[in-house]
């Protein structure tokens, strides 16, 4: 209840509630603590905070206190008064050097970074020890002190090694992907210079962590590999770095260096595997790769891979490339029943049932594809499979003019647990139910749609593209125009035009408001703003908007990532 009153503005019946708690219960919470010391703070009631904190005091004793009554002599601007607080404080760690991290982190709250920072100097001449050392490092990066934070990172490592995965945790905040700024510059011309002197593993490896960071994977490379040869890392630290190079779209990179852990003598059955699936990955996104050859070498590999978990993925990306890229519906079939009556285990047979179903949609079969998707969904009652089998019901009923049975199957998808499933099936009902008009059998403008809508699934992009061009004049004006505007935007996106769609997004946001097509334009426009444009104010600005306008959003969590990165490298 107090809480709640907090949330609402009234401190007067929060603060009533939490001293009726403590006087009847008479003992330390922290965060009623807080609380209370806050409000009294706030409402500028000093001796009412200074009485609180000698009436909890009695109960626990912590140097906390003498840090909250540090700060209020400094708001009743008592320099007197606060700075014999200060000295208590230092009369503590010379009795008991470890109430050091206390301290800190309750001055830090207050913003005294300089006084934070002079308590560390105390503590570390009693102990020299890493984890004070390591206080200082986000105190000086907080300051914007690049050159100290950098010296107290190499003396928290120099003192103890295992300090690591510590140091990369403070460092996340100010390190940026911008390799320029000062403190990635700083840090990194520190540790190459004593890497020259002494390849300690942990420079190695903290320069390895910063060119992750930056995504200069070649250069991480470098510094794994001397850590491999050092006996300090092994094949699947650098097969985790290939895989991070994949994500982040740097192929090259990430080829470079599986080709180098297969030159390696002490890789395990189980790494071999992981590897031919990511080359595998990699090389179906290499658009030049589109041959015989190519679906001849992934069969090969598919046959020596043991595990059957990889082995299954290896012949997906197979069945995938037949049907979508070559449209060879034959040999997709007749690799697809081979794979379903060899296999044993349900979760690889519903895969390959289901892409023979599919199959039968794209051939335009949309009976039979409902019916094929049915049967999966009765023979496999996982939640997973049961979701998409129903979403592809919902798309035959929607391609073939089946609109009525399209919104009620739809509508049972949109609370699915699958996010981009209840996603996907909230925008296609969206679609139906605005531009469906009651009495009206033809559904001209629908029809029109979802004709281009399945060029658009099935990966026909010129001719659902050439399509869009003929109907967009005749469309104009009608509702169903804003989702062929969608449409295009989506196809165009997909075939890699990203700088081309901008335009249509911008059109996209001068849509009526009960649209649902908006928050996903302010995330492609933040995009295309800061991965083409590098205006990083203009990205952040559409990020944001999904924040605080669509906070429900489907794109809600990577717009706070997107916004999250873009004011960190601005705030280094």
């Amino acid at each position: 209840m107090a809480e709640q009153y907090l949330k609402d503005g009234e401190d007067e019946k929060a603060l009533r509630i939490y001293l009726e708690w403590f006087d009847k219960y008479h003992r330390y919470n922290q965060q009623i603590y807080d609380q209370v010391l806050g409000i009294y703070i706030r409402k500028g009631q000093y001796p009412e905070a200074m009485e609180w904190i000698d009436k909890v005091s009695v109960k626990i004793k912590s140097p906390a206190f003498i840090v909250d009554k540090f700060h209020l002599y400094r708001l009743m601007k008592d320099e007197k008064n606060a700075r014999l607080q200060f000295e208590k404080l230092i009369n503590k760690i010379k009795a008991n050097p470890f109430v050091v991290n206390n301290m800190v982190y309750r001055l830090k709250k207050y913003n005294y970074l300089d006084e934070a920072l002079e308590i560390i100097d105390y503590g570390l001449k009693i102990k020299e020890s890493a984890s004070l050392y390591l206080l200082q490092v986000t105190l000086y990066a907080e300051k914007g002190d690049s050159e100290k934070m950098a010296e107290a990172i190499l003396k928290t490592l120099e003192l103890n090694n295992n300090y690591f995965h510590y140091v990369t945790g403070r460092l996340k905040d100010f390190i940026a992907s911008d390799p320029a700024h000062k403190y990635n510059m700083e840090l990194k011309t520190r540790l190459i210079r004593k890497i020259q002197n002494n390849p300690n593993p942990a420079w190695l490896r903290l320069l390895h962590w910063i060119y992750v960071r930056e995504g200069n994977f070649r250069q991480a490379f470098i510094q794994l590999r001397g850590l491999y040869l050092q006996g300090h890392a092994g094949p699947v630290d650098l097969f985790n770095l290939a895989e991070n190079a994949y994500l982040s779209g740097k192929l090259n990179d990430a080829v470079s260096i599986l080709n180098y852990i297969n030159s390696l003598d002490d890789i395990s059955p189980r790494l071999q595997d992981k590897i031919a699936l990511l080359f595998t990955r990699i090389e179906n996104k290499n658009p030049d790769k589109e041959g015989q050859e190519i679906l001849a070498l992934w069969k090969k590999r598919a046959e020596k891979v043991t595990s059957p978990h990889i082995k299954a993925e290896i012949y997906q990306l197979i069945a995938d490339r037949l049907i979508y890229n070559l449209k060879d519906f034959d040999r997709a079939e007749q690799l697809l029943d081979s794979l379903a009556l060899h296999e044993s285990r349900d979760e690889n047979l519903s895969i390959w049932k289901e892409k023979l179903a599919d199959i039968k949609l794209l051939q335009k079969q949309f009976d039979q594809a409902a019916l094929e998707y049915t049967l999966i969904r009765e023979d496999f009652p996982y939640e997973e499979i049961n979701y998409r089998a129903l979403y592809k019901i919902a798309l035959a009923s929607f391609f073939s003019g089946d609109y009525d049975w399209a919104h009620t199957t739809l509508k049972t998808l949109k609370k699915a647990a699958d996010k981009k499933i209840a996603n996907d099936a909230l925008r296609l009902d969206f679609i139906i139910i605005a531009n469906r008009t009651p009495g009206d059998t033809i559904h001209e403008g629908l029809k029109r749609f979802s004709d281009i809508y399945f060029d658009y699934y099935a990966r026909n992009f010129e001719s659902g593209l050439r399509k869009i061009k003929q109907v967009k004049p005749l469309l104009k004006g009608q509702k169903i125009y804003d989702d062929l505007i969608y449409l295009e935007a989506k196809i165009l996106w997909d075939q890699g035009k990203i700088t081309d769609t901008e335009p249509l997004w911008n059109e996209i946001l001068t849509f009526p408001t009960d649209k649902i097509y908006r928050e996903e334009a302010l995330y492609r426009l933040g995009i295309i703003y800061e991965e083409f444009k590098n205006d990083y104010e203009g990205a952040k600005a559409y990020f944001k908007r999904i924040l605080l306008e669509y906070p429900q959003s489907f794109w809600y969590e990577p717009a706070r990532k997107h916004y999250r990165k873009l004011k960190q490298n601005q705030a280094i």
